[in-house]
């Protein structure tokens, strides 16, 4: 076999590169000795952490931008929840009131038939009576035909509206407009509601009515009479 003959002090072309790893092994072996959680570090890791951190901020926008859009929702959706709550208690309550009203009104409708039964007996009689009179004296006659000037009933008692809690919560104001009849007594039933700005304001408007008093209209021979359709706007005002 050939053998490649050197010349003296001649060197061999492959310990160049050799040579050229040692010393950047060296050099790296230094960093690391020195400035192990810095330069040799930041030198390999730099641009992988800063391209991760680009990731994860991006990530971290588009999950923000999800959570408010979610709480904006939730948000929503609360408040469609209680105002169908309030509406639905409100409803359930008028209803309860109604309900008591009926009642109420029915126990007061058969005592004023009672009463209405009575005073159509005693006008009966008065009537009987009258005839007889008018038949035996003209001047009676020419009397009772004149026209019946009976005089209006007075307000006694005043209405004194107590303003319903719901609506005091909600800061609610509104009108109630009522019709109503006034017995002999001077005492308000047949009590309705024409209209109402909310359905809270009619059961208090309604009872502040029941509660007046007024002293009774009387005919031109001073009887007292049932007077009808007397009509009545109250107000619920807040301070």
């Amino acid at each position: 076999m050939a053998r490649e003959i050197r010349r003296p002090g001649e060197r061999s072309g492959s310990n160049g590169p050799t040579i050229f790893i040692i010393l950047i092994l060296v050099i790296l072996g230094v960093l690391y000795l020195f400035a192990p959680n810095q330069m040799f570090i930041d030198l390999f890791d730099d641009s992988s952490s800063k391209e991760s951190s680009k990731i994860l901020q991006s990530e971290n926008k588009v999950l923000r931008a999800e959570i408010d859009s979610l709480k904006t929702r939730i948000r929503k959706f609360e408040s469609t929840v209680d105002d169908s709550k309030n509406k639905i208690e409100d409803a359930k309550l008028d209803i309860r009131l109604l309900k008591r009203d009926i009642k109420t009104l029915e126990i007061e409708l058969q005592e004023k038939d009672e009463e209405i039964d009575g005073i159509k007996g005693k006008r009966i009689s008065s009537s009987t009576q009258s005839i007889a009179r008018n038949s035996s004296n003209p001047e009676t006659r020419a009397a009772d035909r004149q026209e019946d000037l009976s005089s209006k009933q007075k307000l006694v008692v005043g209405p004194k509206l107590k303003y319903p809690r719901r609506a005091l919560q909600r800061e609610l104001t509104g009108k109630v407009s009522i019709v109503f009849d006034i017995s002999a007594v001077g005492k308000p039933f047949n009590i309705r509601v024409l209209s109402s700005t909310y359905g809270i304001f009619e059961k208090p408007a309604q009872d502040a009515v029941k509660n007046m008093r007024y002293s009774p209209a009387r005919d031109v021979k001073g009887n007292p009479v049932i007077v009808k359709g007397i009509k009545l706007s109250l107000s619920f005002k807040l301070d």
